[in-house]
């Protein structure tokens, strides 16, 4: 799934994959296939290669997942991407493949009350409430992590489970409960190394690490030629001219994602840094939440909208604290996407005669 993932972020939403990132994906691949293989001994079943092959039609299930979900929640907040993933996918279990397994299984006058006795049970509803709170936890981050550092690095580091799963059924199965039959092979440890060779290699450059600290995004040139270009490169970040946005009035419009609010500025104003939108979301109705969001979550939103290729920093300059600000315009696909998926800023209502 890492290798499906990266791929479609690379051919569909145009993100960066060099050499040194495609090797780390191929250690981190053979990584999992090292420590798949202790599974497949002499007591492997006879429908193996069938079993292998709807696991490889799963992988490019989590691989399609990760890339678009990974993308789409730099458009839109992950809590909004995770709830639309989850209610998706919970409805299609509970009204397509539950019964259908009932009727593989030759049992389908059982569906009803298995159904029944699952929801009026106390110990299935705290239990589907805890694994519930979970699945919303890790999908969640997953899906913010992809959109925070790109596809590759997020398939890749989600691949890692391949080992963190063996090692926490080890830890809690057999070293705490006692339970035999649950040690790692040596295989798996050595698999683990050569993961963790993978997962630094698509990070980060082992070479400019050594050399100092790699910057998370390509500088651009002292005098940029787009025609939303800031001017040099450090020279104090303009502010917003007065009217860019309006205050939304209670009930005047609906409350909108912040990620989306932002994406929209851009697309419609051109480039703007941290705190010139913190001024925007300031007079918006978005984020459906008692707090305005920080400006730290605010530069995280735009950090993740670049690595994923949507945005592109047009200049450094020193914000009002000053301190160093990035400002970010959005890259040809990413204007095309945002324009997309997002649209312009509707025209404000006329006031009813």
């Amino acid at each position: 799934c890492p290798v499906v993932g990266a791929l479609i972020g690379r051919v569909a939403f145009k993100q960066r994959i060099n050499a040194r990132m495609a090797v780390g994906i191929l250690l981190c691949l053979s990584a999992s296939v090292m420590i798949g293989s202790t599974s497949l001994g002499a007591e492997a079943p006879a429908g193996m290669f069938w079993g292998l092959l709807v696991a490889l039609g799963a992988a490019v299930g989590w691989g399609v997942e990760g890339a678009v979900a990974g993308y789409g929640t730099v458009l839109i907040d992950y809590q909004v991407g995770i709830a639309i993933r989850q209610l998706t996918a919970g409805l299609l279990n509970l009204g397509l493949f539950v019964p259908v397994l009932f009727w593989v299984a030759g049992q389908p006058g059982l569906l009803g009350p298995t159904l029944a006795a699952a929801v009026t049970s106390p110990p299935a509803i705290g239990l589907l409430a805890i694994s519930g709170l979970f699945s919303f936890l890790s999908f969640g981050l997953w899906y913010r992590g992809n959109s925070m550092c790109g596809t590759a690095l997020g398939m890749a580091c989600n691949g890692s489970y391949s080992f963190f799963t063996p090692l926490a059924c080890w830890l809690i199965l057999g070293v705490a409960l006692g339970q035999p039959g649950w040690g790692l092979a040596p295989t798996i440890w050595v698999a683990a190394a050569v993961m963790f060779c993978g997962l630094v290699l698509v990070a980060v450059n082992p070479l400019a690490l050594l050399r100092g600290r790699e910057l998370p995004f390509t500088l651009p040139p002292a005098s940029a030629g787009a025609p939303d270009a800031p001017g040099a490169v450090g020279a104090p970040v303009p502010a917003l001219s007065a009217g860019t946005a309006t205050r939304a009035k209670p009930g005047a419009e609906p409350i909108l994602p912040v990620n989306f609010v932002i994406l929209r500025h851009l697309g419609d104003h051109g480039p703007a840094d941290p705190d010139q939108l913190m001024a925007v979301l300031a007079q918006t109705a978005c984020g459906g939440r008692t707090r305005r969001p920080s400006r730290q979550e605010v530069a995280e939103a735009l950090a993740a909208a670049e690595k994923s290729g949507v945005l592109e920093v047009s200049g450094v300059g020193i914000g009002p604290s000053g301190d160093i600000s990035i400002q970010y315009r959005p890259s040809p696909h990413g204007r095309a996407m945002i324009h997309r998926f997002i649209g312009p800023q509707p025209p404000p209502a006329l006031p009813n005669p």
